[in-house]
């Protein structure tokens, strides 16, 4: 008897989360104003940039600018720009956002950590804190290791999953 209440409270339960998924309303989730996320936050990282992906009119400019923090390598701003950009043009399937709309630039060094901004309608609407020397991870939150973090192909657009 308590092994069928556990099974049912456990099918509750996963009805529950299911049944509420896609039925948020984007104003909910608003992005102003302006939402920080701090290193190590990739849930909430990937659950702002996707609101931002699906929110944003496909016509509407979307600016992304990198400041690299303290003796980080030039080059992992450029690859924070790749990621950032690639996920609004190709992250989220079926959204056909052209290349013009989404404009890049590394902006000036910064002291402590390196971070993205990304601006809509001229307005900044996410800070991006990234780890020192880190690509920004637009994958998968869960992957422990790199090997784990490129295995669906989808991934292998990315950095640090894209062969140079």
């Amino acid at each position: 008897m308590k092994v069928r209440h556990f099974v049912f409270a456990g099918m509750l339960i996963l009805f529950g989360t299911f049944a509420g998924f896609g039925q948020s309303k984007p104003e909910e989730f608003k992005l102003t104003p302006m939402y920080q996320t701090e290193i190590g936050e990739c849930e909430v990282r990937m659950r702002y940039l996707d609101d931002l992906v699906l929110t944003t009119k496909r016509d509407e400019m979307v600016i992304v600018v990198s400041h690299l923090g303290d003796k980080e390598r030039k080059k992992f701003g450029a690859r924070r720009l790749y990621n950032a950009k690639t996920y609004f043009l190709a992250g989220l399937k079926d959204l056909h956002r052209s290349a013009e709309s989404v404009v890049t630039a590394e902006g000036e060094r910064v002291e402590g950590d390196g971070y993205l901004d990304l601006f809509i309608r001229g307005k900044l609407e996410l800070r991006v804190f990234v780890g020192k020397n880190n690509d920004l991870n637009v994958g998968d939150c869960a992957a422990q290791t790199k090997e784990d973090a490129c295995y669906y192909p989808d991934e292998r657009q990315f950095y640090p999953c894209k062969k140079n």
